[in-house]
């Protein structure tokens, strides 16, 4: 949905910049509606503005 690697997302995660996510034992998995409203949250109309975190 994001076509973002796994890497990415784990790295993501580490950092706490990444979308919400579900741990279950040591699977991680998404929600869509979490991934929904992350993308949404960042949604810019220039190159000029900043992406909040």
């Amino acid at each position: 949905m994001l076509g973002l690697s796994p890497a990415t997302l784990r790295n993501m995660r580490v950092k706490g910049d990444g979308p919400p996510f579900v741990k279950m034992g040591r699977a991680v998995r998404y929600r869509e509606e979490d991934l929904r409203d992350w993308v949404a949250a960042r949604v810019v109309g220039s190159t000029s503005q900043r992406v909040p975190a």
